[in-house]
């Protein structure tokens, strides 16, 4: 099956980037293929315009901030297949005035699968110093319109628990004792805010 705009036309939904377009505006080219469908996903338009592109705001100041803070940020985004949206009925209405929704399974009614969390795990590095962070936040309505470092803070956790709630493994390159060391813990004072 290839997924084109058939499947997100009218359905309530925002045609969410997983990779923001404002992540790659280094080219034209690059900035291009963020609009590939495989680079889209069906998110709720108060939680894509708002809370998650101010999440998405922050990670690209700490990616921009190079060499200043950090060497390198390397950065992983989705949202969970494992765990679907399942039977949601939206309050807010998309710009074209239709509620989204999500059957029992957790797909629209266009046949997408809705994930029930997005994520991002960030790794960077300094000197030859690692640090991880990641962001686990359900999506959802009604979430700060303008977050506050404060506010995303509160959806922050360990790349070990991201790695449970996705059952995926991330940043599987680095050496096994660098991994251990970054993924089990995060220190919010590690990041620029």
């Amino acid at each position: 099956m290839q997924v084109d705009n058939e499947w997100h036309k009218n359905d309530g939904f925002d045609k969410g980037h997983i990779c923001a377009s404002e992540d790659r505006v280094y080219s034209k080219e690059a900035n291009e293929q963020t609009f590939y469908y495989s680079n889209i996903s069906p998110q709720i338009h108060d939680f894509n315009s708002h809370f998650w592109a101010g999440v998405e705001e922050q990670i690209r100041k700490w990616g921009r901030s190079i060499p200043n803070i950090y060497d390198k940020v390397y950065v992983t985004k989705g949202g969970t297949l494992n765990h679907l949206l399942k039977n949601f009925t939206g309050t807010i209405a998309d710009l074209n005035g239709i509620t989204p929704a999500t059957n029992d399974k957790g797909f629209t009614f266009k046949g997408l699968a809705c994930p029930q969390y997005y994520y991002a795990a960030i790794l960077s590095e300094k000197n030859g110093v690692y640090h991880a962070i990641a962001f686990l936040i359900e999506h959802k309505e009604g979430l700060p319109k303008n977050p506050t470092a404060k506010e995303m803070q509160q959806y922050v956790v360990s790349i070990d628990v991201l790695e449970q709630k996705t059952d995926l493994d991330f940043f599987c390159n680095l050496p096994d004792d660098i991994e251990k060391k970054v993924e089990e813990a995060y220190s919010l004072t590690d990041w620029a805010w």
